[in-house]
């Protein structure tokens, strides 16, 4: 008998462990057919609660949404904004501050001046705090953005041959709710063998503005030299527009077409000045470990196609010891030209692991 009761009193010792704490689960939402969820409502918009279960209280992100035409009540532990306004009406005109109460037909909100009743079918938003107002958050959407990141390889080898050389280089955004424009730059510089095997360098902006959410115009400039390749100076310019393929937080599908101008002044004292076309093609992946990113493009040249320039590169990046900021990304870039120079191959291949430091 004694040892049943011990078994008895372990075991619900064991379930009030497991137990989410009451202040995690103090919300709930009871659906028109009796299903029950508690947790932490986050928000009513546009016709939908979003409420994070209570062993996923620690991330808002993994919430249940439920639209409010299913649902007959909800109950708050805490105070909530909530914009009411007539079932017609899809914008609310009034707001009430107050802990939140099931009713038969309804919910009452109690603050500090009464009691406010309303059918669910008038709630029009909900939100927690001041800056989490539909108000708020849409001054947040209108705002641009800045973010940069400045990377950098090394590379030393020593033995049957010797190689010395360094990478370098930048990139920074500007977001806007319907924009972005990016500035990069790189440089690389290695000796193998007491001779220069690379020598190049790159600059430009790519400006991109959406007309919807799926389809955007974009304008590109791509400036730089290559001394190994024998190109003193060279500029791509291109513009035209783009569909997004897949537009996801996650993951993303960018296709662009467009018409441009290519100008390349050679060590052989010879030019060329152009129009082209311009195609290229930007594949993102994200995981909770790192992200996958893909670019190609191509410039053939208008009245030659067989005469073109092609640029890939592709890479894998992730954080170093799960910090926010320092990442290593490796990868690889390719570049083919289609017309080299005498005794210059059309091929270039870099592989590449850099460290990439990124702040806001």
């Amino acid at each position: 008998m004694q040892r049943r009761i011990l078994t008895a009193a372990a075991t619900a010792l064991a379930l009030g462990a497991l137990a989410p704490c009451p202040s995690v689960c103090a919300d709930e939402v009871r659906l028109k057919d009796g299903t029950v969820i508690k947790g932490i409502i986050n928000s009513v918009e546009n016709g939908t609660l979003s409420i994070t279960p209570g062993y996923n209280a620690e991330d808002p992100s993994k919430s249940f949404k439920f639209k409010t035409e299913d649902i007959q009540t909800f109950t708050t532990e805490e105070a909530l904004f909530v914009g009411t306004a007539a079932e017609e009406k899809k914008t609310f005109d009034n707001v009430t501050h107050g802990k939140v109460e099931a009713t038969a037909n309804g919910i009452r909100i109690l603050t500090s001046t009464g009691t406010t009743l309303a059918p669910v079918s008038q709630v029009k938003a909900a939100w927690r705090t001041a800056k989490d107002s539909p108000q708020a958050r849409q001054l947040q959407k209108l705002e641009h953005k800045w973010d940069a990141e400045v990377f950098t390889d090394l590379r030393g080898k020593s033995g049957n041959s010797d190689q010395i050389g360094a990478s370098v280089g930048f990139t920074a955004t500007n977001t806007g709710p319907e924009d972005t424009l990016r500035f990069y730059g790189r440089y690389n510089y290695y000796r193998t063998d007491g001779n220069k095997s690379a020598d190049d360098l790159v600059a430009g902006a790519d400006y991109d503005s959406r007309f919807t959410e799926q389809f955007l115009w974009f304008a590109r400039t791509n400036n730089g030299y290559n001394r190994i390749n024998l190109m003193d100076f060279y500029s791509e310019t291109a513009a035209g527009g783009g569909v997004m393929l897949l537009n996801e937080k996650d993951h993303k599908l960018e296709l662009r077409v467009g018409v441009g101008y290519r100008h390349e002044t050679r060590a052989n004292n010879t030019y060329l000045d152009k129009p082209s076309l311009y195609a290229e093609s930007k594949y993102q992946i994200a995981w909770e470990w790192g992200q996958f990113e893909d670019r190609l493009n191509c410039m053939p040249v208008l009245d030659e196609f067989g005469n073109f320039i092609l640029k890939h590169e592709a890479y894998v990046e992730f954080p170093i010891a799960r910090t926010s900021n320092w990442k290593i990304r490796m990868g690889v870039s390719n570049e083919y030209n289609s017309r080299p120079l005498p005794g210059v191959k059309s091929l270039d291949t870099t592989y590449f692991t850099r460290i990439v430091f990124s702040f806001k």
